[in-house]
């Protein structure tokens, strides 16, 4: 099997901001989390870590590490940056047979700040990444490939996603999709014609629900299918289900240690979702509706989720 991946490339520095201050907003829909530096402030960091990453890499490495010959297909620039891409890329077994190299552009570079609680925020300057477009995209890369995974695309880049559709009509592999900002901001309409053929989308929480209009739910249980027989309440180890008012509610989910118990022995199905998640589950069936195969959502410190029309995991 011959995959290939596209999307961005960049060199990342990590740095741990430990003295950060991290500020949680809560709104009426939704909640925020804020990382909050000493304005015209020093601060020393304990470490920092240069490392080659990258939406589009990062997804080629790891499918190379699964043993899949794959090739990374992207935009870097004429800098001393984009050598090392390419050499961390070769020692990963990734082909880089069919990357661009832009004269007088200069490879992506991303710093990354981590927060004491390992949650991080990201500054980024895309530079080679945002002028990739469709004149300079090698599309004999796709020949014979039997996947598709393509990344976040900005900038020029994004005048891929308005010629793929056409591309795609005579290749028969399998796509996967992990659109960006941009292309979310785009709204659903313009992203239909992707939509319709790809076999897998990824999206954040938060992408989802600006797409769908459709905020996630803390309903756990639906109520017109349970029967309040308790087997949820006691099968909890941390004890979060209980009985009120006629009905199955949970309180401390935070306490929720994952096991999935409660989902495994309703009997009828009422049980939606482990205490430590949200809802997700309207969200996702708008997403299948526009013709994808996988829906897959991620959230952060609460997991990822998924549907495939049939089952929710």
């Amino acid at each position: 099997m011959r995959a290939v991946a596209v999307g961005s490339a960049t060199i990342d520095v990590y740095v741990r901001a430990n003295r950060a201050v991290v500020l949680d907003w809560h709104g009426p829909v939704e909640e925020r989390r804020y990382m909050m530096l000493e304005y015209g402030g020093k601060l020393n960091v304990p470490f920092f870590v240069e490392e080659t990453g990258g939406g589009g890499t990062n997804i080629a490495v790891g499918l190379a590490r699964l043993g899949i010959d794959v090739e990374f297909v992207g935009a870097l620039g004429d800098d001393e940056r984009a050598d090392r891409v390419t050499d961390a890329l070769g020692r990963e077994g990734v082909s880089t047979e069919h990357v661009v190299r832009l004269k007088g552009e200069k490879t992506g570079l991303s710093v990354i700040v981590g927060g004491p609680d390992g949650e991080r925020s990201v500054l980024v300057c895309r530079g080679a990444n945002s002028r990739f477009d469709p004149k300079t995209f090698p599309w004999d890369a796709l020949d014979g490939a039997a996947a598709l995974h393509l990344g976040s695309l900005h900038g020029a880049a994004a005048r891929l996603l308005t010629e793929l559709p056409k591309r795609l009509e005579r290749w028969d592999g399998v796509l996967c999709w992990n659109p960006g900002g941009a292309q979310v901001g785009a709204g659903l309409d313009a992203m239909r014609p992707l939509l319709a053929r790809c076999d897998t989308l990824v999206l954040n929480r938060r992408e989802a629900e600006k797409l769908t209009g459709a905020a996630a739910q803390r309903k756990r249980v639906d109520e017109s299918l349970c029967t309040l027989c308790g087997a949820c309440v006691a099968a909890c180890p941390q004890h979060i289900f209980r009985i009120a008012d006629g009905a199955v509610a949970t309180h401390n989910e935070e306490r929720c240690i994952r096991c999935g118990l409660c989902v495994k022995v309703c009997p009828v199905g009422a049980v939606l979702v482990e205490p430590w998640g949200l809802n997700l589950r309207r969200i996702m069936r708008d997403l299948k509706e526009s013709g994808v195969g996988v829906v897959v959502l991620t959230d952060g410190a609460r997991g990822v989720q998924a549907y495939d029309g049939r089952r929710f995991y």
